[in-house]
């Protein structure tokens, strides 16, 4: 398994010939990327979220909310009365 901790480290992987990054392994990214915004901290907004992997804690959305492989997460809840939450390849875990 490699674990990829931040940008710089993944720069080894890179192939020029084939325009990509290539591993040969599992890998597991924990990376940590600030992104500013125009939101207070006490009530965080997200427009739309579409990601590979999700796990988080509490998630508020707008509209929709979808994760590929994993979605975990103490709750989710969509501002929109038809909001969408979903994982396409398995269940949403709720964790304590």
């Amino acid at each position: 398994m490699i674990i990829v901790k931040s940008l710089e480290e993944m720069k080894k992987y890179y192939d020029k010939q084939l325009n990509t990054y290539v591993f040969d392994d599992d890998v597991e990214f924990i990376i940590h990327i600030k992104v500013e915004s125009n939101i207070d901290a006490l009530n965080i907004k997200a427009y739309d979220i579409d990601a590979y992997n999700i796990n988080a804690n509490d998630i508020k959305y707008y509209a929709y909310c979808i994760a590929y492989y994993t979605f975990k997460c103490k709750s989710a809840k969509g501002r929109r009365v038809n909001s969408i939450c979903k994982c396409l390849d398995r269940e949403i875990e709720y964790i304590k």
